[in-house]
């Protein structure tokens, strides 16, 4: 149901890059240069010669859910979806139990 226990799959300008949880760096030379995340979300970067630039990624939080891609930290979509879900499914399991 969570996309958190799979490692995320990264393109870089597309080609699949090695990549794990938490921070990465992948050096690229100046230019403009299309980051993905899994088909799911994209972002074009331009970098300038010695620049750095942080790129941030929330996956989605249901697979309903596409993930996102900034420049800054990113809330993760379809949170409240991921909470609905939960707690029909843990009111449900309360209901069935409390009729055996």
């Amino acid at each position: 149901m969570t996309t958190n226990l799979m490692k995320p799959d990264f393109r870089l300008d597309g080609v699949k890059v090695a990549t794990g949880f938490g921070e990465n760096f992948l050096p690229v030379p100046p230019g403009i240069h299309r980051v993905e995340v899994a088909g799911q979300a994209q972002l074009d970067v331009e970098v300038a010669p010695g620049q750095v630039i942080d790129v941030y990624c929330a996956p989605g939080s249901t697979i309903l859910n596409k993930g996102l891609l900034g420049p800054s930290t990113q809330e993760r979509p379809g949170l409240g979806l991921f909470i609905a879900i939960m707690t029909v499914a843990i009111v449900a399991t309360l209901v069935i139990f409390a009729f055996l």
